[in-house]
């Protein structure tokens, strides 16, 4: 209020940070730790008071937290504890240390921000003043006030110049920099008194799967955690382990490795195209396992570089000296010879940079997870803490963390040994436990029939990687800075003013306070300026909608323009996305370095970012095949409802189709309106979109919208049954199936929070459709690409987004590949209506987008 640039500068927080706040609120309170917040106030001020009142009493406080600020508040009573950058160690400042931090005392510290300043705040300080200055003026005279009675004492006219100039800057620094210690709280020290309800905080970390938090606690627990965490009172792996150092020792044991065994790398780095072997873990026999070290086989001239990909691709003659891999090398290519792994697809992808192709997978414990506890951690050592009660060492109690990390080759052997063979022995024993549990919930056969074949096709997609136009996107960042630049103009002059346009607060008190626009919410910092609140004052303020066109170019420069050529293999030209298939609870795939998923499609701005996207040859096409409306076909089949099936089975366009039954007319009598109208109920429908958020997409009343969605239930009756009998369904078990039998478990249904409620409703219904389009594109895929094996195309599967495939095409194959990937996922299952396959071949991905 007193200094609208103060922190101004600090850009909005993560919005996945932001929706994570209400839930450590939750947490906190389940645990019963007492949470303290007040409108208008700053934490440090809350804390101030707190401290205050518990020094009047004599009671030793700390305060915990990041911000030097809370200095002042240090005295007899109260001590700051803080963590140093890149040190994991805990520094407490007392009076004495701050003076040590600062060369000021601790009652000094706002008069010393209030000459210096403070760039992370945005305090300005009294300019030219540096830290050396400050506290030489405060020790010699006192304060800020002393400072200014002797003014004329200072014998450098340059600093008495500064401060004259600068002294009520100086002055609302200080203001600024001052941490209240006088708040109305309606809570005191003596309301602050913690005791643990250990059966309460054991409940609460189940639920947000605090399960290295569960093992740490273990004793606290009790009886609890050995009925709910497996096997009793282990704490740490108990296996026996063995590091294989000779050529003799590994020949002993290959007979062992016949009937099957897991298997783990370490390595150099996480990167699939650039690891190098740093040892292979083995493990045949539950709480047996081997460590093969190959420190002395590492490349020294490509570790610093790109990896292997060039170098070791296409020859074995540079690792015919690692006599380890050339003697393993028969039976990890042995399909016959069952192998256990978690997340495999890196393993088969390191391998591969050393020309050997990884078979026999039989079993991923990380798939297996995910199978069992959909959206949830399925980490190696979080498995093994959840089903074991067993804590495995963290990797970075071996490597260590930032600057001071050490490569895994430096580690000591017995000490690498323990922890590498300790992987694999425990995937093998997670193999065992995790098999029966499929086996009990049905699901082994999505395991093997779905999970581990995606797998497969996923790593080779991952492998071709797809080819990047970088001078189209030199050229599209050009344009899109122009662009930005020309909004940024726009902005000022329509709000006849020049502001950080990436400043919320600035940008708040342009919209609200000197246009007067209307503030439809507020947050703790004033009137909100987030895209909710901007798409609502669009429709009839063209500041805000030039404000979020600007937003959205600096999105897509900084998520795809920049970031798209730096993460282009200089090696082979292409981009080699990361498909992840254990992110998503409904089945979907989602990607990385980049995520192919968030590239918009509906914006001009978008549809040009996939304009970089090309054949890696001239001579050759793209083609992309998207399953037409398969959420909606899925809907129809599992409903049954009759008049949607017959618009599908017709071939109808299913939006005027819905639109013409809501309002009794032909097809040809449809409006624009009316299938917009009917199109935005479809598809709100498949995400149980209240009248609230139909009135939105639609600008329309609530009354309206739930008019229309009455009169769609009305005409689709069948429909509205499902959504109800799968909820009541739901209820029941918790749990939801799609129709290849993937699994998913909504606690959120029995949140007491009818919100939260509501969400698990919606949930429910979405994954019974989401899923078994995620299903149903994964076994067309695996189809496709076996089909591709057998016939020996050349052409190559590149991507996949949500439902749609795209294909790097050699001009010999163009007609047979098309007619082969329509054909195969049209009728990789049967439903109650035809799937329904775009296709479309183009030289880039925006022309067949």
């Amino acid at each position: 209020e007193i200094f609208p640039e103060y922190k101004a500068h600090r850009p909005p927080p993560p919005e996945d940070f932001v929706h994570q706040i209400p839930i450590l609120k939750s947490l906190v309170t389940e645990i019963g730790v007492v949470q303290i917040e007040k409108v208008g106030f700053e934490a440090d001020d809350l804390m101030g008071t707190l401290a205050k009142q518990a020094t009047e009493k004599e009671i030793t406080t700390i305060l915990m937290t990041g911000d030097q600020d809370c200095f002042q508040l240090v005295g007899d009573f109260v001590s700051v504890m803080m963590t140093r950058k890149g040190v994991s160690e805990l520094i407490m400042y007392t009076p004495e240390k701050v003076v040590e931090k600062m060369n000021v005392r601790p009652e000094q510290v706002i008069d010393f921000k209030a000459l210096k300043g403070d760039s992370s705040d945005n305090i300005p300080g009294v300019k030219g003043i540096g830290d050396k200055t400050a506290s030489n003026l405060l020790d010699a005279y006192e304060n800020l006030d002393g400072i200014y009675q002797n003014i004329d004492k200072i014998a450098s006219n340059s600093i008495k110049s500064k401060l004259i100039k600068n002294r009520d800057l100086a002055y609302i620094s200080k203001e600024l920099a001052t941490i209240d210690q006088t708040v109305a709280l309606d809570i005191g020290i003596e309301d602050l008194a913690y005791t643990p309800e250990w059966t309460r905080i054991l409940d609460a970390f189940k639920v947000y799967q605090f399960n290295r938090l569960i093992g740490k606690y273990q004793s606290r627990f009790g009886k609890e955690v050995d009925q709910n965490q497996g096997e009793k009172g282990i704490n740490q792996p108990d296996g026996k382990y063995q590091t294989i150092t000779n050529i003799e020792s590994l020949e002993t044991i290959l007979p062992e490795l016949s009937s099957g065994f897991a298997i783990d790398l370490e390595t150099t780095s996480l990167s699939k195209l650039d690891a190098q072997i740093v040892g292979i873990a083995l493990s045949w026999k539950s709480k047996e396992a081997i460590y093969i070290p190959l420190n002395e086989w590492l490349e020294p001239e490509i570790m610093e570089g790109f990896g292997l990909f060039d170098s070791i691709q296409n020859t074995k003659a540079s690792r015919k000296k690692n006599p380890y891999i050339e003697m393993l090398e028969p039976i990890l290519e042995n399909p016959n010879i069952p192998k256990i792994t978690h997340h495999g697809k890196y393993e088969w992808h390191v391998f591969q940079n050393y020309t050997i192709n990884l078979k026999g997978i039989v079993f991923d414990t990380m798939l297996a997870a995910y199978l069992l506890y959909p959206g949830e951690r399925v980490g190696l050592k979080d498995l093994v803490q959840r089903t074991y009660g067993i804590t495995m060492t963290p990797f970075e109690a071996l490597v260590g963390k930032g600057k001071s990390q050490i490569p895994f080759s430096q580690v000591d052997i017995d000490v690498a040994t323990n922890y590498a063979a300790a992987d694999a022995d425990f995937t093998l024993r997670l193999y065992h436990t995790l098999k029966e549990k499929l086996e009990s919930e049905n699901l082994l056969s999505v395991l093997e029939t779905l999970e581990m074949p995606t797998q497969s096709v996923l790593g080779e997609m991952e492998r071709k990687g797809v080819y990047i136009d970088l001078t189209s996107l030199r050229s599209l960042e050009k344009k899109f800075q122009e662009k930005s630049e020309a909004l940024t103009a726009e902005i000022k002059e329509l709000s006849k003013s020049d502001f950080n346009l990436n400043s919320t607060q600035q940008l708040g008190v342009i919209l609200y306070e000197k246009m007067g626009l209307p503030v439809l919410k507020k947050n703790k910092t004033g009137p909100s300026t987030d895209s909710t609140v901007l798409t609502k004052l669009a429709k009839d303020h063209v500041i805000a909608q030039k404000i979020l066109d600007y937003r959205s170019l600096e999105k897509l420069q900084s998520t795809y323009i920049r970031a798209l050529p730096t993460l282009v293999n200089p090696k082979t030209h292409r981009i080699h996305t990361s498909f992840n298939q254990t992110i998503a609870a409904t089945g979907r795939l989602s990607s990385n370095n980049p995520n192919l998923q968030n590239i918009p499609i509906r914006t001009e701005e978008g549809r040009l970012i996939r304009s970089a996207f090309i054949p890696s040859q001239p001579q050759n096409t793209l083609l992309s095949a998207d399953y037409s409306q398969i959420e909606l076909r899925i809907m129809a089949h599992l409903s049954e409802d009759p008049n949607m099936i017959q618009s599908f089975q017709k071939g109808e366009d299913i939006h005027a189709a819905t639109a013409a039954i809501i309002h009794h007319c032909s097809l040809s009598d449809v409006t624009k309106e009316q299938r917009y109208r009917a199109k935005a109920v479809n598809f709100g429908i498949l995400y149980g979109q209240s009248a609230f958020g139909l009135s939105e997409t639609l600008g329309v009343s609530r009354k309206e919208a739930s008019e229309i969605i009455k009169s769609y239930f009305e005409k689709f009756p069948a429909i509205q049954t499902f959504i109800e009998e799968t909820i009541a369904s739901a209820k029941k078990t918790g749990k939801v199936w799609t129709e290849f039998g993937r699994m998913r478990e909504i606690p959120e249904l029995f949140e007491k929070n009818p919100m939260r409620r509501q969400f698990g409703e919606r949930m429910a219904v979405n994954t019974r459709m989401q899923g078994t389009a995620a299903d149903i594109m994964k076994l067309a895929m695996c189809e496709i690409a076996k089909e591709m094996s057998q016939k020996k195309y050349q052409s190559m599967m590149l991507i996949q987004v949500h439902d749609e495939l795209v294909f790097e095409v050699v001009p010999e194959e163009k007609e047979s590949l098309t007619t082969t990937v329509k054909n195969l996922m049209t009728s990789v299952t049967s439903l109650k209506v035809p799937l329904e396959v775009d296709v479309a071949l183009g030289k880039n991905w925006q022309e067949i987008s």
